[in-house]
């Protein structure tokens, strides 16, 4: 089977770290000046997709190149947040958040969802988080901010307690082995299935109410990243973990 790789990701460049021997070697990404600098890593299995300024590029498994997917055709844009979108024999679509608004790349063409937010809706200088809902739409925000784009009703919602979550913003989204997508945020977590919605804070046993990061691990448990620390939640319970020493930029998560 494939091996696990560690990748950095810098403002112009990511470096990978080869697990036999120890080294770190510098992955070639396309033109800096024209694609503008890192904005968000995504990995899908062994592949990496990473999004610039203005254009999205793709890491194969073992290759330390890129290749450019797309770019933004408006000049004046700047890319958000995407999200790779998978089905059963591939790429679906790429979703990408930018300043004029939401859209997705698909067959080779942009397809606009719609330039129209909420307002304000998105901090400019910080990442977006999104995530597919399971139903053609997609949730995304920031950590100051949670919408959905319902793909039934064309229509994007602000989302937060009143909705049945546990916070007004998202600072990770994952998907578990039961399709249930779980919201981290700065108050918690919320778990978002099918029909019920259910949140973890430090009263039910986090280590602290801010949760930085959520990644599922192997065996089906979810590590939440926190500032002090890590939280490890399975269907027996929670477990937590406190840094000895806390990182002013907490614990970020990623395989």
């Amino acid at each position: 089977g494939s091996e696990l790789r560690l990748a950095l990701a810098f403002r112009s460049h990511l470096r990978f770290l080869d697990p036999r021997t120890s080294t770190w070697s510098r992955a070639e990404l396309g033109d800096a000046e024209a694609a503008g600098p890192i904005v968000a890593t995504v990995p899908l299995g062994a592949e990496l997709y990473v999004a610039r300024a203005r254009s999205v590029e793709h890491i194969d498994e073992g290759e330390l190149a890129s290749r450019t997917m797309f770019t933004l055709e408006d000049p004046d844009d700047r890319i958000l947040g995407v999200y790779p979108e998978l089905k059963e024999d591939g790429l679906r679509r790429i979703w990408v958040l930018s300043r004029r608004g939401l859209q997705y790349f698909e067959g080779g063409e942009f397809v606009r969802v719609s330039s129209e937010m909420p307002d304000p809706w998105i901090d400019f200088s910080t990442a977006a988080t999104l995530h597919p809902d399971g139903w053609g739409g997609l949730y995304f925000g920031t950590w100051t901010t949670l919408l959905h784009y319902d793909s039934r009703q064309g229509a994007i919602r602000r989302q937060g307690p009143s909705e049945g979550f546990v916070s007004n913003g998202v600072t990770a989204i994952v998907e578990d082995r039961d399709r249930n997508l779980w919201f981290a945020c700065m108050r918690g977590v919320t778990r978002v299935p099918p029909q019920q919605f259910k949140s973890w804070t430090a009263r039910q046993g986090l280590l602290e109410d801010e949760v930085t990061a959520i990644e599922r691990l192997p065996d089906g448990r979810l590590a939440l990243g926190h500032h002090i620390g890590i939280s490890l939640l399975s269907a027996q319970g929670l477990e937590s973990f406190a840094l000895r020493e806390v990182h002013p930029l907490g614990v970020r998560l990623g395989r």
